[in-house]
């Protein structure tokens, strides 16, 4: 459900009049919940069914909800979370063994998705977006221009607007950016 953009749907319209991402509540909900609910669980911090599990449970919950659609802002809101958890008190030797089963499941997910290809769709991208990256540095031969061209036109109108940018209405590059 939902609008179509660009043939993504990631919006709810709202009377018709107002769209909104859902991802976008759920960061800003999580962001809040983690930091209303890490005063009052500071004392079972250390207690990983009172203190630990109520806080990384909604985490990987909408996590794994946005990952779906947009690996990385998951990644960003994941970092953000566990940036949170460390701030908030949590044992860091808590947070680092947690970080190891998240990243072994992630791995073990990628395996599978490999071998089942419909599991996760952006995979594809996600794979293809870090060869082009390193492929970058070391062979620009091997980058596709064509299959990176609105990555290659955004690159450039970054430089083109260096530290302040162009100001509205004075971009060059958006005359070449079809999306």
């Amino acid at each position: 459900i939902g609008v179509s953009h660009n043939e993504a749907v990631r919006e709810i319209s709202i009377f018709g009049r107002f769209s909104f991402q859902p991802a976008d509540l759920a960061k800003v909900l999580l962001i809040l919940y983690l930091a209303g609910e890490l005063p009052r669980r500071y004392e079972y911090l250390d207690d990983i069914k009172r203190g630990f599990l109520p806080l990384v449970i909604p985490i990987i919950i909408v996590c794994a909800l946005i990952m779906y659609s947009s690996g990385s802002t998951a990644i960003i809101l994941f970092s953000i979370s566990i940036a949170l958890l460390f701030i908030g008190g949590v044992n860091y030797k808590l947070l680092l063994k947690f970080l190891a089963i998240i990243s072994l499941g992630f791995l073990l997910l990628l395996g599978v998705s490999s071998i089942k290809p419909g599991l996760l769709p952006r995979v594809d991208t996600w794979q293809n977006r870090i060869t082009t990256y390193v492929w970058s540095f070391f062979d620009k031969s091997k980058v596709n221009e064509e299959d990176n061209y609105q990555s290659i036109q955004a690159k450039i109108a970054i430089v083109n607007g260096g530290i302040v940018g162009l100001g509205p209405g004075k971009s060059i590059q958006r005359d070449f950016l079809p999306q």
